[in-house]
């Protein structure tokens, strides 16, 4: 067991230690280059000679002011060396930038901290204004690198209160919850215990809302908010009913109502959330976990790590406990790799990129055809696609030892305990299976314009009762690029450009489709939030031709952006139809065609399309194919026998 635990570690390490590059210390005891520089206080210009400016810049001139500067803070000085001389210690030095954590310290952290590096650690003392007071600026940078686009990694390190860690992580929690929290209780719910309340009190003259709030702590309040527990694992049923007991009958029996033990749970949580909003966040930080003991702990939100340590731990076991509390986390599988891709591209990004740039002659083509090619566009997201796939190539070896290291640890635990680990049970599993399959066969819309295997919807029917077709662009790559080819037909279509599109069918339920995956005619998409299985025949029969459709993407298939609050992209599109005249509608087109009246006429509409997504290459490739042969099928005239 210590051999797999010593080998996960290893792994933590190599995905999130190693990257690191640079350590941010803040602590308003330690001596800072600002604080130092700003010591520097030469003679005015007119009192001083040559020889005279040299001396007021040599150390000695400053040294006194400096000695006052630390006096009675020498413990701190050798504090501060210590945790220098740890970081460069390593076998790939750390560089070291202090900070005092105050505005007018020379940085201000709360803009600083945005701009830090996911390759960062930061050593955050808590009390930043002094050991007496709160940790106000502390949480308040902890939330300017939860708001950071990297993943942050911090080490806050205190004294504690009275002695304990647990009155200083529970501040931290608290000031990374989002106050813009709704319990899951109906408001009319909520209405009548507040008001069951607030009679109680009028009736007994008793603080009956402190006596409701006592029952549910700040540690009962953060463990619900986390979802840590439920009211039958809290055990506070016989302290509720303890108190309902003494509720006064006439009130129950004038209002008709006799709340329950859960009752008063829910409306003392929905207290203490009111009494704590001071403390909690105004902005949504992400989903949190956390984990507390006085030996090991650690806060996980979607873009920071955070963990608490005593402010006399040494120096050179920081970065251990550290390590110690992102094992404790345990990160999965996927979290893992991903973390050791990023920290690769980060670290040899460039050697890769200069693997790409080595081609002079290549680089020559690029840029010509970049000047000259008629679709820009394309070949913007072409060579933004190609260059991506360079430097993942260029770093693929660098990244396969590791996660062959990682698969074999995971291999080599029990099966079920991994699953249960890392896998929600809430998840079913043909949900778990068809999200897969998407992220298999589609990618982000990476082309400017309409393109083979980009799946759309129509709006069909009335705008009261709205209807959705999906359709696949399934004509060629080549065929849609614009300005490509203007001979022909094309010529007269002005910037119209003409496709074959084919409607892709609803399979209602996702095991059908799955259980036939192999048929090679499902695709899985996701749209607001559902995921849908399509298939490319509208019945079973793999022999079924698929219905195809004649249409024109206008504006050259320019995908256009729709406004922020929606974020969807579309295009416009034409489709043909037939025009019948009044006379026709009315009584059928047979019969007006006998009577003489005009023939019906091809008309076009103007629809927008929503682009859903689009269909890796070889996905769109197989669905092509698929459409070439149904359209290159041969009538013969074998005739069936019939016993």
């Amino acid at each position: 067991m210590k051999d797999n635990i010593s080998v996960y570690k290893r792994l933590i390490e190599q995905a999130y230690i190693d990257p690191i590059r640079s350590v941010v210390v803040v602590d308003d005891d330690f001596p800072t280059l600002d604080r130092l520089l700003g010591l520097v206080e030469p003679a005015p210009a007119s009192e001083t000679t040559t020889a005279q400016k040299q001396e007021n810049t040599s150390a000695e001139s400053i040294f006194p002011e400096m000695k006052i500067r630390f006096q009675g803070q020498i413990s701190e000085v050798q504090r501060a060396a210590a945790l220098i001389r740890a970081c460069r210690c390593r076998e790939r030095p750390w560089s070291v930038d202090i900070h005092d954590g105050s505005a007018e310290g020379g940085v201000n952290e709360l803009v600083f901290a945005p701009s830090l590096h996911h390759t960062d650690l930061m050593i955050l003392d808590f009390h930043l204004n002094g050991d007496t007071g709160d940790g106000s600026r502390a949480i308040e940078i902890l939330r300017a690198l939860a708001r950071n686009s990297q993943f942050n990694l911090v080490v806050v390190y205190t004294k504690g209160i009275d002695g304990y860690l647990s009155g200083v992580f529970q501040q931290i929690i608290l000031g990374m919850l989002y106050s813009a929290w709704n319990y899951d209780l109906p408001h009319e719910n909520l209405q009548k215990l507040e008001q069951f309340v607030a009679d109680w009190e009028d009736e007994t003259a008793v603080d009956i809302r402190r006596q409701i709030l006592e029952c549910v702590s700040v540690d009962t309040y953060i463990k619900v908010r986390v979802g840590k527990c439920s009211f039958e694992a809290l055990n506070l049923q016989p302290v509720l009913q303890s108190l309902l007991s003494r509720c006064p009958a006439s009130l129950i029996k004038s209002q008709n109502f006799s709340p329950s033990a859960k009752d008063i749970f829910d409306i003392a949580v929905i207290f203490r959330h009111k009494d704590l909003l001071a403390q909690l966040s105004s902005a949504n930080l992400g989903e949190l976990n956390y984990r507390f003991s006085e030996e090991l702990s650690w806060l996980r939100l979607d873009q920071l790590f955070v963990t608490v340590v005593k402010k006399d731990t040494q120096p050179s076991e920081i970065v251990e406990r550290l390590t110690s509390a992102l094992t404790d986390w345990a990160p999965g599988p996927h979290q893992l790799l991903m973390t050791r891709m990023r920290g690769e591209l980060s670290e040899n990004g460039f050697l890769a990129e200069a693997d790409v740039l080595s081609n002079i002659s290549l680089q020559a083509g690029w840029l010509h055809e970049l000047m000259n090619h008629t679709d820009a566009t394309g070949v913007m997201s072409q060579s933004i696609e190609r260059h991506w796939e360079a430097l993942g190539d260029g770093l693929y070896n660098k990244v396969v030892h590791y996660a062959s290291a990682l698969v074999k640890y995971f291999r080599d635990q029990n099966r079920e305990d991994v699953l249960r680990r890392y896998l929600d049970t809430e998840i079913d599993a043909e949900l778990r299976v068809a999200h897969l399959n998407h992220y298999y066969s589609t990618k982000s819309i990476d082309s400017g314009h309409l393109t083979t295997g980009q799946i759309f919807c129509l709006d069909v029917g009335k705008p009261e009762i709205p209807e959705h077709e999906y359709w696949v662009c399934l004509s060629p790559a080549c065929d849609m690029v614009p300005g490509r080819d203007s001979t022909g037909w094309k010529s007269r279509l002005g910037n119209a450009v003409p496709f074959i599109a084919v409607q892709l069918h609803v399979e209602s339920k996702l095991k059908d489709a799955l259980n036939r995956i192999n048929e090679n005619r499902f695709v899985f998409v996701a749209r607001d939030g559902n995921l849908l299985a399509l298939k490319f025949t509208k019945d079973s029969k793999i022999s079924t031709p698929p219905i195809w459709e004649q249409m024109f993407a206008l504006n050259n298939g320019t995908i256009d952006v729709a406004p922020k609050d929606t974020g969807h992209l579309s295009i416009s599109i034409q489709r043909m139809s037939c025009a019948l005249p009044g006379a026709i509608a009315a009584v059928g087109a047979e019969q007006a065609g006998d009577a003489g009246d005009p023939p019906p006429a091809l008309a076009f509409s103007s629809v927008r399309a929503q682009i859903i997504c689009q269909l890796r290459y070889e996905y769109a490739l197989n669905l092509l194919q698929r459409l070439g042969s149904s359209l290159s099928r041969v009538g013969l005239d074998f005739q069936t026998f019939k016993a």
